[in-house]
C-alpha cells in the first residue's frame, strides 16, 4: 500500500469544514482547560489565601501575646507574691496548740467560760497545701459575754471560718439574763507546705 493511494480514499474536506473541526477541537481543550487545570487553581488559590489569612490572623494574635508579655509575668509574680503573702499569713499545722489557746483567751476575755473545743470533721473542701481543720467550741455565758465572743470569733485573720453558731437558754426563766450555751462549728485554715514554694 502506498501513500498515493492512501490519499484518494481519504475525503477532501473544505476549509470551512477543517474549521470547524478546528474550531470544535479548540473549544473541546478549552473546556478541559477550564474543568480540569483552571477551576482546581483557583479552587487551590482560594483555600491558600484562606490559610494565609488565618495564619496573619495568628501572627497577630501571637504579636499582641508577645507585647502583653512583660505585663503577664508581672500580673504573675504579683499573683505569686499575694499568694505567699496569704500563705505566711496562714497559721502553720504545728500552730493549731497556740491557736486553740488564743480561743480559751477570747472566751477569758469576754467572761463566757469555754465549756469544751472538739475535734470535727471539715466541711470545706482542701485546697493545695492548705488543709482545713473542723472544730466545735461551746461556751457558756451571759447573752452579752456571748455576743462578745462570737464578734471575736467572726474578727480573727481569714485562717478560721465560723459556719454555724446554736444557742440554748440556760434557765428556768427567773432571771432576766440567762446564761446561754452557745455551740459554735468553724473551720480553721493551716499550711501545710512551705512558704516561697
Amino acid at each position: 500500500m502506498n501513500l498515493s493511494s492512501l490519499k484518494l480514499r481519504m475525503p477532501r474536506l473544505k476549509q470551512r469544514d477543517l474549521t470547524f473541526i478546528i474550531l470544535g477541537i479548540s473549544i473541546l481543550l478549552g473546556v478541559a482547560w477550564y474543568f480540569y487545570m483552571f477551576n482546581p487553581t483557583r479552587d487551590r488559590i482560594t483555600e491558600l489565601d484562606t490559610q494565609i489569612s488565618n495564619l496573619e490572623a495568628e501572627v497577630s494574635q501571637g504579636e499582641i501575646a508577645q507585647a502583653n508579655l512583660p505585663e503577664l509575668e508581672a500580673s504573675l509574680a504579683r499573683a505569686k507574691q499575694a499568694r505567699d503573702d496569704f500563705l505566711a499569713e496562714l497559721p502553720q499545722e504545728s500552730e493549731v496548740a497556740n491557736l486553740l489557746e488564743s480561743f480559751r483567751q477570747e472566751a477569758e476575755a469576754n467572761n463566757v467560760v469555754l465549756a469544751s473545743i472538739n475535734r470535727s470533721s471539715s466541711r470545706t473542701d482542701s485546697i493545695e497545701n492548705v488543709r482545713a481543720l473542723g472544730f466545735s467550741l461551746s461556751t457558756t455565758g451571759d447573752y452579752a459575754s456571748t455576743m462578745g465572743f462570737l464578734a471575736s470569733l467572726e474578727t480573727l485573720k481569714r485562717f478560721t471560718k465560723l459556719s454555724s453558731v446554736s444557742f440554748a437558754v440556760q434557765s428556768d426563766g427567773s432571771t432576766d439574763n440567762p446564761d446561754l450555751n452557745t455551740s459554735y462549728d468553724l473551720d480553721v485554715f493551716v499550711y501545710t507546705g512551705s512558704v516561697g514554694e
